[in-house]
C-alpha cells in the first residue's frame, strides 16, 4: 500500500511519510503475536506482510502493512472487524508470558502467541509449501522423463562409469 497523496495547488503531489518507524523482524512478529521464525518463513515462501530495506539497511515491517495482513489474515477466515477489534483488545489484556514460548529451545525470547494469527499464518505456510511441492515433484518428473530416454544413462547404468571391467 502506497502512502496517500495530498494535491497541491501547483499541480505538485506530496507524498505522506509514515509517522511511526518500521518495526525490526523480532518486534514485527510481537506486533502480530508470531514468532519472528515464523515471519521469516512466510517472508522466504513469499507471503505475509510486506517487508521494506528502509535506506537498504536491515528488512523491516511498516506497522500499517502488519495491521494491513492482520484483517486480510482476518477477513479470509470471515470474521468481522468488530469481533477482530474484541479478539484483539481480549489478546492484549492477557498477561505478558513468564517463560519463551517454546520451553525447549534455550534461546528463545517469550512471545505472547496470538492463537489465531499462529493458525492462519501456519494455513497460509501450509498452502505456499504445497504450492513449492507441487512445483518440485514436476520438475523432478520432467528431469526423470528427460533422463530415461537418454541413451548415455542408460549405457552408464549397464556398463558402469568406467565401461565393462
Amino acid at each position: 500500500m502506497r502512502p496517500p497523496l495530498i494535491p497541491r495547488t501547483d499541480g505538485a503531489a506530496v507524498a505522506v511519510l509514515p509517522i511511526r518507524p518500521p518495526l525490526p523482524v523480532a518486534d514485527a512478529a510481537a506486533f502480530l503475536g508470531v514468532t519472528p521464525v515464523r515471519l521469516v518463513t512466510l517472508r522466504v515462501l513469499g507471503g505475509g506482510p510486506r517487508v521494506s530495506r528502509p535506506g537498504g539497511g536491515p528488512r523491516a515491517y511498516r506497522t500499517e502493512d502488519l495491521e494491513l495482513y492482520r484483517a486480510r489474515l482476518y477477513a479470509r477466515a470471515d470474521i468481522s472487524p468488530a469481533e477482530m477489534q474484541r479478539r484483539l483488545a481480549a489478546a492484549r489484556a492477557q498477561p505478558e508470558p513468564a517463560g519463551p514460548a517454546y520451553p525447549r529451545a534455550p534461546l528463545a525470547r517469550s512471545y505472547r502467541l496470538d492463537p489465531f494469527i499462529d493458525m492462519a499464518s501456519r494455513d497460509e505456510m501450509t498452502a505456499m509449501l504445497a504450492v513449492v511441492g507441487l512445483r518440485l515433484a514436476i520438475v523432478l518428473g520432467l528431469a526423470i522423463v528427460v533422463l530415461s530416454h537418454t541413451p548415455i544413462v542408460w549405457h552408464l547404468l549397464r556398463h558402469g562409469p568406467y565401461g565393462d571391467v
